[in-house]
């Protein structure tokens, strides 16, 4: 018996497969986080950060 515990992942998005006594199990790829972009601004005598 195999049990996996996958965060996030539902059971229909799970393939297993065994052939000739090689188990795969395939799930896939999460998706790409995107970068955040962070734009500071000084002054003179005054910083501030925007998110």
């Amino acid at each position: 018996m195999l049990r996996a515990d996958l965060p996030g992942m539902q059971e229909s998005d799970v393939t297993i497969e065994l052939e000739d006594n090689v188990l795969t199990v395939r799930v896939p790829k999460p998706e790409q986080r995107k970068p955040r972009k962070i734009t500071i601004a000084a002054r003179e005598g005054e910083a501030s950060a925007r998110m």
